[in-house]
């Protein structure tokens, strides 16, 4: 039987697909506002403003799918986005006595071919290592909450649902990333950075030192896009912010009906 012979499980694919499509969406919107904000002005910034710019035009239009043609707009932007960062300077101090890697005088890019064919997921620049690190706080946030509102954070719209991994948690990471990302840059722009501030492992891999990821937690602070974006995601499941306990079961149930019947597996 296929969608199109069972109404219900057409509607939740549909729905679920317009939840994955929103998301992409606000994803977009946050990577042309950073761009905007926090980027000097480059044909690299201007190249990625505009083709971001039609992506969020297209996806502004009902979206028939499939789901691969999505995320391909979404990692051509995030593509785009993370060149116009590459000639980024990091200002750095007292490396006459311990040198640095030439590669960290600039952010460089998001993902270097080296550390491609390593599959490791430990960062190999210290800007990489700050993103992670606030990526993290970042996710411990979002997990936070989404129990608190009652989500399920297993299931998710625009990533598959795997043992492994809470898709609802990955899902909504997407368009916050681009927060952080601004107050990364914001940070790594106004600070002056020693070697002792960053760890390299023989392998090419580094580590924040303690205090520079406390100097991060504190520059990050309370994430404020997380509190709308939910309120956004719950509206789109015909719910609100529960203020009361048994409430919240309501909102599981309307997420799991679109993930159950049609969503993400």
């Amino acid at each position: 039987m296929t969608a199109a012979d069972d109404p219900p499980r057409a509607l939740a694919l549909a729905l679920a697909l317009a939840l994955a499509t929103w998301l992409v969406r606000e994803k977009l919107i946050a990577s042309h506002t950073t761009l905007s904000a926090a980027l000097p002005d480059s044909q690299a910034r201007a190249a990625a403003l505009v083709h971001i710019e039609a992506a969020i035009n297209r996806l502004g239009q009902p979206f028939a799918g499939p789901k691969v043609a999505l995320l391909g707009i979404e990692g051509k932007g995030a593509q785009l986005y993370f060149d116009a960062w590459r000639d980024l300077p990091i200002a750095w101090q007292g490396i006459g006595r311990k040198p640095i890697p030439e590669t960290w005088h600039r952010i460089g890019p998001r993902r270097t071919r080296a550390h491609a064919r390593s599959r490791s997921r430990n960062a190999m620049h210290p800007v990489q290592a700050m993103l992670n690190y606030a990526y993290a706080l970042l996710e411990s946030q979002l997990r936070i909450e989404t129990v608190r509102i009652g989500l399920d954070a297993a299931s998710g719209f625009l990533h598959d649902r795997r043992a492994d991994r809470p898709a609802l948690i990955f899902d909504l990471l997407e368009p916050l990333r681009p927060v952080i990302d601004r107050r990364v840059l914001g940070f790594v722009a106004a600070q002056t950075f020693t070697p002792a501030d960053v760890t390299l492992a023989a392998d090419g891999t580094c580590r924040l030192h303690p205090a520079l990821a406390r100097r991060i937690v504190a520059h990050i602070g309370q994430i404020e896009g997380i509190a709308p974006i939910l309120a956004k995601l719950l509206k789109r499941l015909g719910h609100k912010i529960p203020d009361a306990m048994h409430q919240q079961s309501k909102t599981w149930v309307a997420q799991r009906v679109i993930v159950g019947a049609g969503g993400a597996k």
